[in-house]
């Protein structure tokens, strides 16, 4: 989970002797990075309102600017629009990416301690998805806010009971709704991650591997993947 309700925020015990018993922690980026990706802005000769519905626009702009954005939602790409009010209203809704459990760890991991799989370039997921995907990705975002803060909650109960169908469903759910997505943000990655993962796990340094939950369901998971090269993981 990367974003945790900030009343209950709480790691389970077991994940925390975990991370205090390995050498080294590996995440998906540098969380201390977190500036604005140089690629989620259109073209000087686009703008959004040119490639949305009127509703579309409307709804959009009126919670990017309910979330005192000072920046143009005109320039944003609809897939960038869609993520920044899809953080906002995680926000809204009481959950909190700096007690995330990425969060959590990283902070509590020494620098050298810490290792990366990538760097900013995961977002070109959301970039190199078809216009249509991308405005339908904005659209269920902006026109349905409240399903952001009920998504949340059923992930995070499913978290809480450890119940791994319901991520799995959800990536389903996803993978139908955006295909060129989360193919690219869920299985390419994995694949990507698998050289550098593999290479940790034949250090023989003991590591605990932090990523999203949904990178640990379907087909092309990160422990079938590393099954398939004779290890196994535990997943939490």
């Amino acid at each position: 989970m990367h974003a945790l309700p900030e009343n209950n925020s709480q790691l389970p015990n077991i994940l925390r002797r975990v991370h205090s018993a390995v050498k080294q922690v590996v995440f998906e980026g540098d969380l201390d990075h977190n500036q604005e990706p140089t690629f989620s802005r259109l073209t000087k000769s686009e703008e959004l309102n040119r490639l949305v519905s009127p509703e579309l626009f409307s709804a959009a702009s009126s919670l990017w600017r309910s979330f005192c954005r000072t920046d143009s939602i005109n320039t944003a790409k609809p897939w960038f629009a869609g993520l920044v009010i899809a953080m906002h209203l995680t926000l809204r809704s009481g959950f909190n990416f700096s007690v995330g459990v990425d969060r959590q760890l990283w902070q509590c991991t020494p620098p050298n301690a810490r290792l990366t799989l990538e760097g900013p370039e995961a977002l070109l997921a959301f970039d190199k998805a078809p216009l249509c995907e991308q405005i339908e990705y904005l659209s269920s975002i902006a026109l349905s806010p409240d399903s952001v803060e009920h998504g949340l909650r059923r992930l995070h109960g499913a978290w809480i009971a450890g119940d791994s169908s319901t991520f799995a469903k959800e990536l389903v759910a996803r993978r139908n709704q955006f295909p060129v997505v989360f193919g690219l943000l869920i299985d390419d990655r994995n694949r990507q991650w698998l050289s550098q993962l593999l290479h940790i796990l034949r250090s023989g340094i003991s590591t605990l591997f932090v990523m999203g939950a949904l990178h640990f369901e379907g087909e092309s998971s990160i422990h079938k993947l590393m099954r398939q090269h004779g290890h196994d993981l535990l997943h939490q």
